[in-house]
């Protein structure tokens, strides 16, 4: 029997986790929006996992235009946006992956679910989906329910930790298998990431992955309390907000053109200026 071979180099993977095309409905409205932007620094040595996080409202120019991350994808950006990487968080991606939401939870399903300790509650207002701070049994439907939802004070970091807590999970159930068990899995997921966006071989990647034991994850997430954001309002337009009539013959006007406004985050020094976000997560890189 052939051994494995087993990864011993680190490995760095850009996670784009998007609803595509004709997945709106119970998840989204708004397709091919980036709504979990997850660097995956994977040192074997050290039997450890960086996660990255980078907000998806971030504002800056990437390959000479100049947007939100969370439009990467569907700007065709990516690539422009990981030569970017090294300069906001010090760490050097070559690999990327787009992950659908139901690639997501047909994993989560075939793991038999996966267990997740929530440190707040989680309520979503318009579904009514809820669940209490505390240890839970997720299917695939609940892990994407827990990623995506933000109706929380802290808003997209809350997503942003949850979404952590869920990858966490998922090794967790996965380093847990058998050999065997864990071929099993990634054959039967062959099928749901074949159509998955990415510049890497998958299929010549995974089957290394079944040599790998008990993983650390180190959570690393950039929120208001770190002090390097700032919340700004970006032009989105321009509009015309009516017609108006004039007095004196009767007829109508075109009314005038505004402008309405994005939330964006950028930089505390300024937009394009990162010198201070990759001091911080290079500190807290394991």
């Amino acid at each position: 029997m052939r051994r494995e071979e087993k990864i011993d180099e680190d490995i760095s993977l850009l996670i784009l986790g998007r609803v595509a095309e004709g997945q709106g409905g119970q998840w989204h409205a708004a397709p091919n929006l980036t709504d979990a932007i997850v660097i995956a620094e994977y040192k074997p040595k050290e039997d450890i996992i960086n996660l990255v996080s980078l907000p998806r409202d971030l504002y800056g120019e990437f390959g000479g235009e100049t947007f939100k991350i969370n439009e990467i994808y569907s700007r065709k950006k990516i690539e422009e946006f990981m030569e970017k990487l090294p300069e906001i968080t010090g760490i050097d991606v070559k690999n990327y992956l787009v992950v659908d939401v139901e690639v997501i939870k047909t994993a989560v399903d075939k793991l038999g679910g996966i267990d997740v300790e929530l440190t707040d509650a989680i309520t979503d207002p318009v579904t009514g989906f809820k669940l209490e701070a505390g240890t839970h049994h997720l299917t695939g439907d609940d892990a994407i329910w827990v990623m995506r939802n933000r109706f929380a004070p802290s808003g997209d970091f809350f997503r942003e930790k949850n979404q952590h807590n869920i990858i966490a999970a998922v090794f967790a159930r996965f380093s847990a298998m058998s050999r065997a068990e864990k071929t099993t899995f990634l054959l039967s997921m062959t099928p749901y990431v074949e159509n998955t966006e990415t510049n890497f071989s998958i299929g010549e990647l995974a089957p290394r992955f079944s040599a790998v034991g008990k993983l650390s994850f180190n959570s690393v997430t950039l929120d208001f309390s770190t002090g390097l954001l700032k919340s700004s309002y970006i032009p989105v337009g321009p509009q015309i907000i009516g017609t108006t009539t004039d007095d004196a013959t009767g007829t109508p006007e075109q009314g005038a053109a505004t402008s309405s406004r994005a939330y964006v985050l950028i930089p505390k020094d300024g937009i394009n200026n990162y010198e201070a976000i990759r001091a911080f997560i290079e500190e807290k890189l394991m």
